[in-house]
């Protein structure tokens, strides 16, 4: 959401970061490069989903 919000105003990067942003985001900073990793990995298969402790719906087969 935040690449997009950059996509479609790109000036906002050029605005100071509040230190509530900067401390959120330097606590997510680990679960974002994850999150990208699995993307990456998955290469737009449209089923994979990220790791839980719960197994997939099964798809009705």
């Amino acid at each position: 959401m935040a690449l997009r919000a950059l996509e479609v105003h790109p000036d906002l990067s050029d605005e100071p970061m509040a230190p509530a942003g900067q401390e959120y985001l330097e606590r997510r900073l680990p679960e974002i490069a994850a999150e990208l990793e699995l993307a990456d990995t998955t290469d737009g298969d449209t089923d994979a989903r990220p790791p839980t402790s719960e197994p997939p719906e099964p798809s009705g087969l």
